[in-house]
C-alpha cells in the first residue's frame, strides 16, 4: 500500500509497487480485486503485464475471474478492460471539474486558498471581505505610484494584514482572477 500518492503514479514509480515489481520471481501470484487498483492507466497495465508474464509471475485480477496473463484471449480481455476503466477514470475526473465550476461560477467555495480580499461565509459560499475596497484602492494607488508588485505585497501583507504574493498582486490588478467575475 502506497499512502499518499497520487493516483496518476505508475506502479513501478511507488514504493510498494518498486517492491513488488523487484520480488516478483517466476512461479508467483500476485492476486488483485480490481485492476484499476494496480495500475494507473491502460499504457501502465499493459507494460506491467507485459513484464510480469515474461518473469512468469502470473496475475490475478478477482474481478475478471481470476488469471489474466495466462493466454492471449485473457490478455486481450484484460487489455480492453484496462482501457475501459481508464476511460472511466477519466470521465470521473471531467464530471468533477464540472461540477466544481458550475460550484464556483455560483459563488461557492471549491477548497484551496480562499482568494485574497474574499472569506469563507458559513453557507459555503465566499463573498467579499469588507475591508477589501479600501484594501484594492490602496494597491492601485500603490501602482499609480510606480511601486512594484512585491513593494505592494509586502504592504499589503504586512500593514493590512491580507497574506499576498507579488503574483497575486499582479493578478488583481490586472484584473484576471475568476472570483472577481463571479461573487460580487
Amino acid at each position: 500500500m502506497d499512502a499518499a500518492t497520487s493516483g496518476s503514479t505508475g506502479l513501478q514509480r511507488r514504493q510498494a509497487g518498486k517492491r513488488l515489481l523487484a520480488e516478483a520471481t517466476a512461479g508467483d501470484h500476485i492476486c488483485v480485486t480490481k485492476g484499476d487498483r494496480l495500475f494507473r492507466s491502460a499504457k501502465n497495465a499493459l507494460e506491467i503485464a507485459e513484464v510480469l508474464r515474461e518473469r512468469g509471475v502470473e496475475l490475478h485480477l478477482m474481478d475478471m475471474g481470476g488469471p489474466v496473463l495466462n493466454s492471449s484471449v485473457s490478455r486481450l480481455v484484460f487489455g480492453i478492460l484496462m482501457m475501459v476503466a481508464n476511460m472511466e477514470a477519466e470521465r470521473i475526473g471531467e464530471r468533477t471539474a464540472a461540477v466544481k465550476e458550475h460550484r464556483r461560477e455560483l459563488g461557492f467555495y471549491v477548497g484551496g486558498p480562499v482568494p485574497a480580499g474574499y472569506v469563507k461565509t458559513d453557507d459555503g459560499r465566499i463573498s467579499k471581505d469588507a475591508k477589501w475596497d479600501a484594501n484594492l484602492k490602496l494597491m492601485k494607488g500603490m501602482a499609480r505610484e510606480g511601486q512594484s508588485s512585491r513593494a505592494i505585497a509586502a504592504e499589503m501583507t504586512s500593514l493590512r494584514n491580507v497574506p499576498m504574493s507579488h503574483v497575486t498582486v499582479l493578478s488583481i490588478l490586472a484584473n484576471e482572477r475568476k472570483v472577481d467575475a463571479v461573487v460580487r
